[in-house]
Parts: C-alpha cells; sequence; structure tokens
C-alpha cells in the first residue's frame, strides 16, 4: 500500500475506534443513570408505605 492508502486505513481504524469508545462510555453511563434512579425509586417508595 501506499503512503497515503496507510494514512487514510490509520484515519479510519481511529475513527471507527474513538466510535467505539464513545459508545461504550455513553452506555455505561446510561446503566448507571438508570441503576441510580432505580435505587431513589426505592427509596422513595419504601419512605412512603413507612409513612403510610
Amino acid at each position: 500500500m501506499g503512503h497515503l492508502t496507510d494514512s487514510m486505513f490509520i484515519m479510519f481504524a481511529l475513527v471507527i475506534v474513538v466510535y467505539i469508545v464513545g459508545m461504550s462510555i455513553y452506555l455505561i453511563l446510561q446503566q448507571i443513570k438508570k441503576l441510580l434512579n432505580k435505587r431513589r425509586d426505592l427509596k422513595f417508595q419504601e419512605r412512603r408505605d413507612r409513612n403510610g
């Protein structure tokens, strides 16, 4: 492969890697957010049940 083709391949691979890493971080943050909301909802539900 020529020098230009190598550069384009490296750039393409870099874009894919950055996309995968970014999406992974986004999905992990979404799962954490969902877990925290679930815990908060359970805490409020428990408090509501105790207070009648």
